[in-house]
């Protein structure tokens, strides 16, 4: 049924823009699927430009009830490493305060998929940064620093690769109008339509689950290239409550250095239009001193790290390589005690897992994975 909607919406729409695209150029079919091609395949890959880092932001508006807000307090009470408590705090802090809840992000990469993903929860003045290159695979939060060698072990790089699946669809929001969403479920495009300098294109499979996503836009022929507008969950069986949920992309913007269009705002609405979350694009940063290698070097206690700063003597460090946490006591002595398996990997792993879950609600296509999530976090 919201598939009819959405193709009556889109024909409305060319049908609007018809009436006032008087004198612009027709464009051809081909030049806007060959560049719809080509921006698929570039979404789905790590973004990464020589020389800088990428900034953005996430604003999330308060969307809890009074009575959702009452069950959340009583989940997380008497557990102060609850993986929701910072949900809670946030929004707990939307209610006095009435301003959004702001996270902080960047990215640092290279063309080879080394990268290190900067997460700062503004509010709460905490982060976590993980890295993972070929050389070194760590964490960093503000009083603990996680590391697991040069060569951590199968599962363990599997897991943090994961990391991934969080900054990548938030910046192919920005930088591509969502469409590796298209990618990711391995859809084909199709069903595209032309109107003056207005186009709209469905993605879907020709076999298997019928998941439609929708795409419309404009063509620049001074720029040579399309803009996505508009992302809609067309149709999508396995979570049919996410039908009708979607993005806007607003004011496109060309940034010289490093030569990269992008979305200063993807708005993502509910399927009645209203707004949960808005991505803002903050730009490219050149990067500090030393380059990537100091980015990538693993932070070590009463050291400094080029992007956080200098790092507390007695913060904790989980050697995974050797077994061992090293934590500082109250005399300022060094203790090493066995790091358990799953109980330390709880406790270290839940600041990620909640910011991972956080950035992954936002897309419906990622619906499966978001369940296997919840059902480890609950085991």
């Amino acid at each position: 049924m919201f598939l009819g909607r959405w193709r009556l919406f889109t024909a409305v729409l060319f049908a609007a823009s018809s009436t006032v695209a008087v004198g612009q150029i027709d464009v051809s079919p081909q030049h806007v699927e060959a560049w719809l091609k080509r921006e698929l395949q570039a979404a789905a890959a790590i973004p990464a430009w020589p020389g800088f880092s990428i900034r953005w932001r996430s604003e999330d508006p308060l969307t809890l009830s009074p009575k959702d807000i009452d069950a959340l307090r009583s989940e997380v009470a008497g557990k102060p490493e609850h993986p929701r408590r910072h949900e809670l705090e946030a929004a707990e802090r939307m209610l006095r305060t009435g301003a959004p809840y702001v996270m902080r992000f960047e990215l640092f990469s290279t063309p080879e998929g080394a990268w290190r993903f900067n997460s700062t929860y503004v509010d709460a003045k905490t982060f976590t940064d993980v890295t993972l290159t070929n050389g070194t695979a760590w964490k960093l939060s503000p009083m603990a620093i996680e590391l697991f060698g040069d060569a951590p072990s199968a599962d363990r790089r599997r897991s943090l690769a994961g990391e991934r699946y969080v900054f990548v669809p938030m910046l192919a929001s920005l930088l591509y109008g969502s469409l590796d969403r298209a990618a990711f479920s391995k859809l084909e495009i199709g069903d595209l339509r032309i109107d003056g300098s207005r186009w709209s294109a469905t993605a879907s499979r020709r076999s298997g689950t019928p998941l439609v996503l929708g795409y419309e836009g404009r063509w620049d022929p001074q720029a040579g290239r399309g803009f996505v507008e508009r992302y809609t969950i067309v149709r999508n069986p396995s979570a049919p409550t996410f039908e009708g949920t979607g993005e806007r992309f607003e004011e496109w913007e060309f940034h010289p250095e490093p030569g990269v269009w992008a979305a200063k705002r993807a708005v993502l609405t509910k399927p009645g239009g209203e707004v949960w979350r808005v991505h803002v694009f903050e730009g490219f940063a050149p990067l500090p001193a030393g380059g990537l290698d100091a980015v990538f070097a693993a932070p070590s206690p009463g050291g400094a790290d080029v992007v956080r700063g200098p790092i507390p003597t007695n913060v904790e460090v989980g050697d995974h390589a050797r077994a061992v946490v090293t934590r500082m006591n109250e005399q300022g002595q060094l203790t090493e005690a066995p790091l358990p398996g799953a109980r330390e990997s709880a406790r270290w792993g839940w600041n990620t897992v909640g910011l991972s879950l956080l950035a992954l609600l936002s897309f419906g296509v990622f619906c499966a994975v978001i369940a296997r999530l919840r059902s480890r976090r609950q085991a």
